[in-house]
């Protein structure tokens, strides 16, 4: 089947859309769910007699990652009726297009959050790819976390 785009400028299109995500991308933080590691188990206790029967014995450890994102905030803000208010408050929403590695990141496991600009967002959509010849990208919709 005949192509209607040769070898090189495929590559010559794709590397320009390579730039402009370069050119437009920021840095955003991914916090996934901490792991939680066991310091000691204290097997010689005895319930009843004095002693705290179950001692915090584990440290939560953060993970997260740093990694590349073009972020796209919504132009029609949905509102919401807040009673407490008595009037319509706007939500925060955004859309990021990351490239595989992030991808790869924010799927495996439970991710908490994602920050950037000094506000946390929750991912509210599944994963959507966006293809371009043989550029991959994924998008995901965020909601802002009050």
């Amino acid at each position: 089947m005949a192509s209607l785009i040769t070898n090189e400028e495929a590559a010559a299109l794709t590397g320009i859309f390579n730039d402009i995500f370069d050119t437009f991308k920021r840095e955003i933080v991914v916090w996934k769910e901490p792991i939680k590691t066991v310091a000691t188990i204290n097997e010689s206790y005895l319930y009843g007699y004095g002693d705290p029967s179950n001692l915090i014995n584990y440290t939560n450890s953060p993970v997260s990652g740093v990694y590349n994102a073009v972020i796209k905030y919504t132009d029609e803000m949905e509102s919401t009726y807040d009673s407490n208010v008595t009037s319509y408050l706007p939500e925060g929403e955004a859309r990021i297009k990351v490239q595989t590695e992030t991808k790869n990141f924010i799927e495996k496991g439970k991710t908490e959050r994602i920050d950037f600009d000094g506000k946390s967002f929750n991912v509210t959509s599944e994963v959507t790819p966006k293809m371009f010849l043989k550029n991959e990208f994924w998008v995901y919709h965020l909601q802002e976390i009050k």
